[in-house]
């Protein structure tokens, strides 16, 4: 995850931390410097991390099923940051698989193991809207990615069953769907311009 400021970028690992570095484009030989590792998630897997600029902080979702908002102190003199604060933007049972941030509407679009997608508010910190996998519109298999399209107030979700689906993200209703017809591969992530 890199953030607006291109000198600064964060790495989740397997054991639910948060590794910072800065990134230094006049020393060729040492181009990274590692800042520190701190820990967010419950020994678990972070699954994901996406900077966030409307709240200037990162959001991170692990197989411990939260949602975190991080905040930093950086002291680029000293080459050193600091954990401002952590706030849990959200709790599911299960874990979280993939998620995205909507610039347009300021909301976290979240696929759960669950089968669920979930519209978080990361404002007031709760869901506000879900689409479950039963149902006429929503996913039928375990939904494995999302990726938000701010310019055409859109989403789009893929499912283990090579379904995708195109949401629109003011009213979240069903737009359009597409069935991979290639049974030669396996849908593992979508993403969209």
């Amino acid at each position: 995850c890199v953030t607006s400021n291109t000198s600064t970028f964060y790495v989740g690992d397997n054991e639910g931390s948060c590794q910072i570095y800065k990134l230094d484009a006049h020393n060729k030989s040492h181009m990274t410097k590692f800042l520190g590792r701190f820990k967010l998630h419950d020994n678990n897997w972070i699954k994901q991390l996406v900077y966030v600029p409307f709240l200037n902080g990162i959001v991170s979702g692990g197989l411990d099923g939260k949602l975190l908002l991080s905040k930093w102190l950086f002291n680029d003199a000293k080459n050193s940051v600091l954990l401002k604060e952590v706030v849990t933007i959200y709790q599911y049972k299960n874990g979280i698989k993939s998620f995205d941030y909507s610039s347009a509407s300021h909301t976290i679009i979240v696929c759960c193991y669950d089968n669920t997608i979930n519209i978080i508010d990361p404002l007031v910190c709760a869901r506000i809207g879900q689409l479950g996998t039963s149902g006429f519109h929503g996913h039928r298999s375990e939904i494995i990615s999302v990726h938000c399209n701010d310019m055409y107030h859109q989403y789009i979700t893929c499912s283990s069953d090579k379904n995708i689906r195109l949401w629109d993200i003011r009213n979240f209703n069903l737009i359009q769907q597409y069935y991979d017809t290639n049974q030669k591969t396996l849908l593992n992530c979508v993403k969209c311009n």
